[in-house]
């Protein structure tokens, strides 16, 4: 990255202002409210995001909505015939690291970004997501960046990052850069705080602000979910502080209009006239802030689950979901977890069948409850509607909500099936 941001005219006298992203969770959900927010003022916002629910040209987001196939494919284009000018052609270098080598399909696409954004469709602010960490991410190659926030920090890829969250919060901190300010979620706390701000001191970074809690409009786009809450607030500090540093006169009725009008699919998504809840949370921290939010929007509903893992992921993770709303379930069917298309990496999902044993021996709660395993999301998704339409009767006419959790990739292949896309 650091080789081929030069070539691209990717420098900092070319750049717009870049704020930088990172966190376990909520890095999408900021990134979208930041991005209503900033564009309510009148402002032109590029995003960068992964992965991506249904095709990569989600990953580049103008002013909140992702570019079209053609204006993806037409960027890509012109990129790689860039690439290509100074790299040879693709299929005779070597990809990802290697010296010369062409980037990454994660590289690619963080460059597609900064490219798009900087010389066919200038944008007035850059939001840049990392994709894992932080310190060697992808992203991070820039020095030059106008904000660095951390959304939250939970143990997550600790095979990559470290044990702890003292670990994981060093790795994210290292995005930070001498003089820039920081902003942090609200339910950063403990060691993960402690190290950040140590971190922060080392390199000079700063002033750190931490968002804190303030009450919201009644309209957030995004849904009431908890945890939106927090996003929010992290978003709201972040426009505080980019308003202190003279990029945007603050505006409350803009303020509002952005909060009201930012949209991100698959987190805590309520597809009211399907009676589905749509999630991709798919780790600790993430499945807990889920639990929370569901108990406080839907405190009585009857539920039925349709549940996926990656391979990486402990199935416990599911069996502690399902126990705290055992008396409310009243059928789960597992699938698994489709692929994202990254240049022919799948990404393994644990077998429909072996999850579906390892909850019915671990869940002796749901034992009189019926368990299913579909071999695909689409199967999986056409028996959790036809048992909606079947038991709304015995429900006293009211439809049980059906649960999307456990894979971001699961919830966009939902989103999909339903003509609910995430573009």
């Amino acid at each position: 990255m650091h080789r081929l941001l030069p070539l691209l005219g990717l420098t900092e006298a070319t750049l717009p202002p870049v704020v930088h992203l990172a966190g376990t969770n909520g890095k999408g959900s900021v990134q979208a409210l930041l991005a209503s927010l900033l564009h309510a003022h009148g402002l032109q916002v590029g995003s960068t995001i992964s992965p991506h629910l249904h095709h990569p040209a989600e990953r580049l987001r103008l002013n909140g909505h992702a570019l079209s196939v053609p204006q993806y494919g037409a960027a890509m284009a012109r990129l790689t015939q860039t690439l290509t000018q100074h790299l040879g052609p693709q299929g005779n270098a070597p990809s990802g690291n290697a010296a010369g080598g062409w980037p990454s399909y994660f590289e690619l696409h963080v460059l597609l970004a900064l490219h798009h954004f900087t010389h066919t469709q200038p944008v007035d602010v850059l939001i840049l997501e990392t994709g894992l960490g932080g310190r060697l991410d992808a992203t991070n190659a820039l020095a030059h960046k106008a904000l660095c926030i951390i959304t939250s920090i939970g143990l997550d890829h600790t095979e990559v990052l470290g044990p702890t969250l003292a670990h994981i919060a060093t790795e994210k901190a290292g995005i930070f850069r001498p003089h820039v300010p920081i902003v942090l979620g609200p339910s950063v706390a403990g060691e993960a705080l402690a190290t950040l701000q140590a971190q922060a001191a080392t390199v000079q970074a700063g002033p750190v602000t931490q968002a804190t809690l303030p009450p919201l409009p009644a309209a957030l786009g995004l849904g009431q979910g908890l945890f939106h809450q927090h996003n929010a607030a992290t978003a709201l500090c972040a426009l505080a502080v980019l308003a202190q540093q003279g990029l945007l006169g603050l505006n409350p009725a803009a303020v509002e209009e952005g909060l009201a009008q930012a949209r991100w699919a698959g987190r805590f998504q309520h597809v009211a006239h399907h009676q589905l809840l749509v999630d991709g949370a798919h780790n600790e921290e993430g499945l807990n802030a889920f639990a929370e939010s569901l108990e406080a929007a839907f405190p009585e509903r009857a539920l039925f689950w349709l549940l996926s893992l990656k391979a990486n992921r402990d199935p416990d993770m599911l069996r502690q979901l399902l126990q705290r709303f055992a008396q409310r379930t009243l059928g789960v069917v597992c699938v698994p977890s489709p692929t994202t298309g990254e240049a022919g990496e799948r990404f393994d999902s644990h077998c429909p069948v072996a999850l579906r044993a390892y909850l019915r021996q671990h869940l002796p709660a749901l034992a009189s409850r019926p368990i299913w395993a579909g071999m695909e999301v689409s199967s999986g998704l056409r028996l959790l509607r036809s048992w909606n339409k079947t038991h709304s009767k015995a429900l006293a006419g009211q439809a049980s909500l059906g649960v999307v959790v456990g894979s971001l990739y699961t919830a966009g292949a939902v989103l999909a099936g339903l003509n609910e896309g995430p573009l």
